[in-house]
C-alpha cells in the first residue's frame, strides 16, 4: 500500500529542483525509500493517525499565516512551495506503521464523531503515496524554471506511477495511446486556460480603468506590478486642455503623490485634509505664491464622485471654476473638489516649478524589508557613487536608461519571486509603473527621499477638438526626488512607451474620437441652458416637418379618408346546426373534455341519451363532410342536416 519504489523521491527530487529546497528534500526521499531497510514498525492505533493529522493541520495553518503575513498574492504561491514538507509526516506515518495506510477519521473530522468507522477488520485505510506525489508535482509548479523541461519531467514521473504492474503485448500499445493522448489533452487545456487567464486579466484591467482607476484616490493607488500578459489601456479620452503654455515637452498632471509602497499598492500614511477658501466671487482658489511668468491652462475633465481628485500641472498656484462648489488639499499634494457629476472646467495657474509640494519626512525614506535584499543588489550595479546627491540622482537615471526597456507584456514568471525583483534583476522590462516605483525605492536606498506621483502625460493635439487631449492609456506614474533643498520630477520610463502604446490602439480610432467628441459636446449642452436655447432654432425645423408628415399621414389636416374594415372571412362548415345541438346536449349530460373528438364524446354518453346518441352518429358524419369535404353536402343532405337537429329534446 505505499506505491512504487523510488516513486517519492523522485517527486522529492523534481520539487528540489524546481525549487531550490535540496537540504530539505533530500533527507525527506531518504526517510521514505529507507522503509524496505527498516524491519521495525510502528504499531500506531487510529487515534495516534489522528493526532498526526492535527499536527499537520496546525503546520498548515502556521504556513498559512506566515505566507500571507509576508505578501497577501505570493503568499498562495509560498503555501503550495511548502506543502511536501507539511505533509510529509502523514506520509512517513503511513510508511512505517504496521497498517501501512492512514485510517479515513484521522483525514476526515466529520468520520471521528460518527461510529460504524472501525469494521469486523479494522479502521478503513487510505494510501497518501499518489497523492503526495500529485502534491509534490504542484509544488514544483510554482518555481518552474523551464516550462517545457519541466512538463518533460512531470510527464515522466507521471507515467511512471500509472505503469502496469503486469507487461503483456497486447496492453502495452493500448497503454502508450492512452498515455499520450492524456498528455497531448493535458498540454492543450494547460495552453486554452493560460489564454484565458491573460484575456481575463486584460478584461479586468481594462474594467478597473473604466471604472475604478478612472478617478486617483489620494490615499492610495493600485498598481498592475505582478499582472501577466499584455497591458491593454482603453483610448477613450480622459482629459481635454487648452493651454497657451508651450507643449515641446509633455505636460505632467499630477493627481497624487504617495510615500508607502507595500504588496503593490502606493498609499499616504497619515494623510490630512484641508479645507481651501475662496476669494473674490467665491469661485477662485489661491494655492500658492504666484511666480514672475506663469502660463494657463483649461482642463476638462469627468466626474463620477463627489468629492473627486482633480488632476493640475505641477507649480499650480491658483485654481477657478464656476462649477467647483468647495476645494480641500490633501497632505499628499493632490486637491479635491466638490462639485455635481458630468464634465468639470476649471482654469489653472502654474508656474515652472514644483512649489507647493510637501516637505519630505521619515516616510519618504522608507524601503520595504521584503525588498532590501535586491535593491541592495541593484544599487551594487551602480558601482562609485558621487557623494552629492544630484551625482546620485543621475547615476540612477543613467542606469534605468542603459540596461532597461519598455514592455506592455509581462510573460510567464517566477511566482515565487517578487515582481519587482524581477524586474530589477531579471526580466529589466515593464511598464511605468514598475520604472516609478523601482526609480523610488532605489532612490531611497541611496538616501534620495522619493515620491511615487501618478497622473497623466499630455502630447497629444487633436484637430477635431483644437486642443489638447488625453486618453486612458495616457494614465502615467513617475517620481518625485528631493534633491538639493527642492522637489524634482524624475521620469525613467523610457521615452519609447508613447509610441508603443500608440501602435497598440485601435483601428477605429479616429470614429471613436468622433463619437466621444459628440458625446462632449451633447453634454455640455444639456449642462449650459444658453447651449440649449442656442441650439434649440437649429432643431425646430425638423421636428415641425416630422410633425406636418405625420399629421397627412394620419389624415388629421382635413381631408377625412373613408377607411373601409376588411371582410371577415368565415370558415366552411362554421354555419353546421350541429354545433348549436351538441351545445343543448352538452347542458343536459357531461361536455366534451378539452381536446376530446365529437365521435369520441358521442360514444361516452350515458345509456339514458342512447337514443339521442345513435341518431347524432349520422348527423356527425353529414357535419364532417359538410365541413372538411370540398363538394360539400348535396341539397338535400344539407336539408335533413337542418332539420334533424331541431326536434332533439332541450
Amino acid at each position: 500500500m505505499n506505491g512504487r519504489p523510488l516513486i517519492v523521491a523522485a517527486a522529492l527530487a523534481l520539487w528540489s529542483w524546481q525549487t531550490g529546497h535540496a537540504y530539505v528534500a533530500l533527507p525527506l526521499a531518504l526517510l521514505f525509500e529507507a522503509r524496505p531497510w527498516v524491519r521495525r514498525r510502528l504499531d500506531l492505533r487510529e487515534s495516534d493517525f489522528q493526532r498526526i493529522a492535527d499536527v499537520t493541520s496546525v503546520l498548515f495553518l502556521a504556513l498559512v499565516f506566515i505566507g500571507f503575513s509576508d505578501d497577501t498574492v505570493g503568499g498562495i504561491y509560498r503555501i503550495l512551495e511548502w506543502m511536501p514538507v507539511v505533509l510529509a509526516p502523514l506520509l512517513l506515518a503511513q510508511r512505517y506503521s504496521v497498517s501501512g495506510g492512514i485510517p479515513l477519521s484521522a483525514l476526515f473530522a466529520s468520520l471521528r464523531r460518527t461510529r460504524g468507522t472501525v469494521l469486523e477488520y479494522g479502521p478503513r485505510l487510505a494510501d497518501l503515496t499518489s497523492p503526495y506525489v500529485i502534491v509534490c508535482l504542484i509544488a514544483a509548479s510554482v518555481g518552474a524554471t523551464g516550462r517545457d523541461a519541466f512538463l518533460l519531467a512531470a510527464f515522466l514521473l507521471l507515467s511512471a506511477m500509472l505503469l502496469p504492474r503486469q507487461w503483456s503485448r497486447r496492453t502495452i500499445a493500448p497503454w502508450m495511446i492512452c498515455l499520450l493522448l492524456a498528455a497531448g489533452a493535458g498540454l492543450a487545456t494547460q495552453a486554452g486556460l493560460y489564454a484565458m487567464q491573460q484575456r481575463v486579466e486584460v478584461w479586468i484591467t481594462r474594467w478597473l480603468q473604466d471604472s475604478i482607476a478612472a478617478s486617483a484616490s489620494p490615499s492610495h493607488a493600485f498598481t498592475a506590478i505582478g499582472m501577466l500578459g499584455r497591458l491593454k489601456f482603453s483610448d477613450r479620452v480622459r482629459l481635454r486642455v487648452e493651454t497657451d503654455a508651450d507643449l515641446s515637452a509633455p505636460l505632467l498632471l499630477r493627481e497624487s503623490s504617495y510615500n508607502e509602497f507595500r504588496h503593490g499598492t502606493w498609499r499616504n500614511s497619515g494623510g490630512v485634509m484641508t479645507a481651501i477658501d475662496p476669494y473674490g466671487d467665491g469661485h477662485r482658489w489661491r494655492l500658492g505664491k504666484a511666480p514672475p511668468a506663469g502660463a494657463r491652462a483649461v482642463v476638462t475633465a469627468p466626474v463620477k464622485n463627489d468629492p473627486e481628485v482633480i488632476p493640475v500641472p505641477y507649480g499650480t498656484f491658483g485654481l477657478a471654476g464656476n462649477e467647483i462648489l468647495g476645494l480641500q488639499r490633501h497632505s499628499g499634494g493632490a486637491l479635491l473638489v466638490d462639485t455635481r457629476p458630468g464634465y468639470l472646467s476649471y482654469e489653472v495657474e502654474f508656474g515652472p516649478d514644483t512649489a507647493g509640494e510637501p516637505d519630505p519626512g521619515p516616510d519618504d525614506l522608507l524601503v520595504p524589508e521584503a525588498y532590501r535584499k535586491t535593491l541592495a543588489e541593484a544599487s551594487a550595479e551602480l558601482g562609485a557613487l558621487p557623494a552629492d546627491a544630484d551625482g546620485r540622482l543621475g547615476a540612477v537615471k543613467s542606469y534605468f536608461r542603459r540596461h532597461f526597456t519598455y514592455s506592455l507584456v509581462q510573460r510567464g514568471r517566477q511566482p515565487w519571486m517578487q515582481p519587482l525583483t524581477e524586474f530589477l534583476l531579471r526580466r529589466r522590462s515593464g511598464h511605468c509603473e514598475y520604472f516609478a516605483t523601482a526609480t523610488a525605492l532605489l532612490l531611497r536606498q541611496l538616501g534620495i527621499p522619493a515620491r511615487y506621483a501618478v497622473g497623466y502625460s499630455v502630447t497629444e493635439y487633436s484637430p477635431l477638438e483644437r486642443r489638447y487631449i488625453a486618453r486612458q492609456r495616457d494614465a502615467h506614474a513617475w517620481v518625485l526626488a528631493h534633491v538639493d533643498g527642492t522637489w524634482r520630477v524624475v521620469d525613467t520610463t523610457p521615452g519609447t512607451w508613447r509610441a508603443e502604446e500608440d501602435a497598440a490602439s485601435s483601428s477605429l480610432l479616429a470614429f471613436a474620437d468622433v463619437g466621444a467628441w459628440i458625446g462632449y459636446r451633447w453634454s455640455r449642452l444639456r449642462v449650459s441652458g444658453a447651449g440649449l436655447r442656442a441650439a434649440l432654432p437649429w432643431l425646430l425645423p425638423p421636428l415641425l416637418a416630422v410633425l406636418l408628415w405625420r399629421l397627412r399621414r394620419t389624415g388629421s389636416t382635413g381631408v377625412r379618408r373613408e377607411h373601409t374594415a376588411p371582410a371577415r372571412t368565415t370558415m366552411p362548415g362554421s354555419d353546421s346546426e350541429f354545433f348549436a345541438l351538441v351545445d343543448r346536449l352538452s347542458r343536459r349530460s357531461a361536455p366534451p373534455r378539452p381536446g376530446e373528438t365529437l365521435k369520441a364524446w358521442l360514444h361516452r354518453l350515458p345509456d339514458a341519451d342512447r337514443p339521442d346518441r345513435d341518431r347524432l352518429a349520422g348527423l356527425l358524419e353529414l357535419h364532417n363532410r359538410h365541413r372538411f369535404d370540398p363538394r360539400g353536402l348535396s341539397p338535400s343532405e344539407r336539408a335533413h342536416l337542418r332539420l334533424s337537429a331541431a326536434p332533439l329534446p332541450r
